[in-house]
């Protein structure tokens, strides 16, 4: 019984443990359509924004701590490379769309 409420804390804890990274979405077809050269261009400019809050979250703090001793920061270096992932895809998007429409 003691083992079951233990490992019940564990993955409790282990949830926990997983940072929270900035998400960001890929371009609709809307703001596709309808973003000028000069939205998309600051639209560009304004991820790096989210480039400095996933660096910021990255750094080693207690939630990277519990992970590390609870599943070995495996859920946190999937949620950073999900984070990371998201923004390369959403510049390539803007990149794709600014080139379309001959920026």
């Amino acid at each position: 019984m003691r083992l079951a409420i233990m490992g019940a804390g564990v993955l409790v804890l282990a949830g926990c443990a997983t940072k929270s990274y900035p998400t960001i979405p890929m371009l609709s077809e809307y703001e596709k359509q309808n973003m000028t050269c000069a939205d998309l261009a600051e639209e560009l400019r304004g991820l790096g924004e989210y480039q400095r809050q996933i660096t910021s979250e990255s750094n080693p703090d207690i939630d990277t701590l519990t992970g590390v001793l609870l599943d070995f920061g495996i859920r946190n270096a999937m949620a950073l490379d999900d984070a990371n992932e998201g923004l390369r895809n959403r510049r390539k998007d803007i990149l794709n769309t600014y080139h379309a429409k001959g920026c």
